[in-house]
């Protein structure tokens, strides 16, 4: 008999602690920048019974040798439970000769108070376009070439 109600207590604790732990959610999880918007926003939610506590670091996207640093407005945060905060992340350095392309780093931010974790990939995209970088998928490309010298026969 006690070993059916310690059974008991034992799944009864699993169970509540499961119900228990806290929860990180990003929204959006995967932020894009690139030279021309050079800031985007994301909030951390709460969704569990305690507190948190989380502490932003900068993060950096390397390639080739050359970087770039991504900072946050908040460095430190303290989350009550059940509720939310605004962060934006901005591009505070670009190095010259950065190369083109669409590269990213996954930033694990961790509750340090829960032993709780969440991931934002931050992705950065280097473009020759002077307004930045464009959706590929609608890009149109109109080409007309004409030769004036070598006129064929």
């Amino acid at each position: 008999m006690k070993t059916k109600i310690f059974a008991a207590f034992v799944l009864a604790t699993i169970f509540v602690l499961g119900f228990a732990s806290a929860a990180l959610t990003l929204t959006p999880s995967s932020l894009t920048l690139d030279k021309n918007d050079t800031t985007e926003s994301f909030t951390i939610t709460n969704g569990g019974p305690l507190n948190t506590s989380i502490t932003l670091s900068s993060q950096t996207i390397t390639q080739n040798g050359k970087s770039v640093t991504i900072g946050f407005n908040q460095s430190s945060l303290a989350i009550t439970n059940g509720s939310s905060a605004a962060v934006q992340a901005n591009v505070t350095s670009q190095e010259s000769g950065f190369p083109y392309g669409e590269f990213s780093k996954t930033y694990t931010i961790n509750d340090t108070n829960n032993s709780v974790t969440s991931e934002l990939t931050l992705k950065f995209i280097n473009s020759f376009c002077e307004d930045g970088s464009v959706n590929e998928t609608d890009l149109r490309l109109d080409v007309n070439i004409k030769n004036h010298q070598n006129k064929d026969k």
